[in-house]
């Protein structure tokens, strides 16, 4: 999500939820700004070719946006109740990427590599349940945020307070469910499942 993954440049959720709109431009500013001693490139998958791009560079960031694209768009047999065809359009993906090329590229130039995800991901079923758009702030099939109203009081849906956030809370689809068709199945974030809270971060050295 653009929230979570803006964190990660930014350094703190609290910074990223009162600025009103998200965007590259603003990412790279927020890096630059935490970083302000060092000289930085930002590249996207594809882009990192040779050793020249990387002359007096002291910090490079490249995102792999593959991962969540893959997620989103993977079809999940109806007997299945494991991620293992996500996993498997992963390897494939890699194997014709140039993303092994870029990291190896990074590690023979010297620079130590740093993996973070702006989240994780789980398998989820339709519940047959659907949000009521007036109570509606942004939406996600897990669950949403929405506006303080008494109408939440006889919600049979878990009601969550934001600590950062004060006037509005979280909405939460019960369980391993999502708002949709009852026997739908899809690889979602945005829950409060171990899946999700528990974030890789990996160091990797020459």
């Amino acid at each position: 999500t653009s929230i979570s993954r803006s964190a990660i440049y930014f350094g703190n959720y609290e910074t990223v939820y009162s600025v009103k709109s998200m965007n590259k431009d603003r990412e790279k500013k927020a890096l630059r700004d935490g970083l302000a001693d060092w000289t930085i490139k930002w590249f996207e998958e594809g882009e990192l070719q040779n050793e020249e791009q990387l002359l007096g560079i002291d910090f490079v960031s490249i995102i792999y946006n593959v991962f969540d694209d893959l997620c989103h768009s993977t079809h999940i047999p109806p007997n299945e109740i494991k991620k293992d065809h996500y996993f498997e359009n992963v390897e494939n993906y890699l194997k014709r990427s140039p993303i092994l090329k870029e990291l190896e590229l990074l590690l023979a130039n010297g620079y130590q590599l740093y993996f973070c995800s702006d989240h994780g991901s789980v398998l989820a079923e339709g519940n047959g349940a659907k949000l009521e758009k007036y109570l509606v702030d942004s939406y996600s099939k897990r669950g949403s945020t929405v506006e303080p109203s008494s109408l939440l009081d006889d919600s049979s849906y878990m009601v969550i307070d934001i600590p950062f956030i004060q006037d509005k809370k979280y909405l939460c689809a019960p369980k391993r469910s999502l708002f949709a068709s009852e026997g739908t199945k899809a690889i979602t974030h945005g829950g409060i499942t171990l899946d999700e809270l528990v974030i890789p971060f990996v160091k990797v050295n020459q």
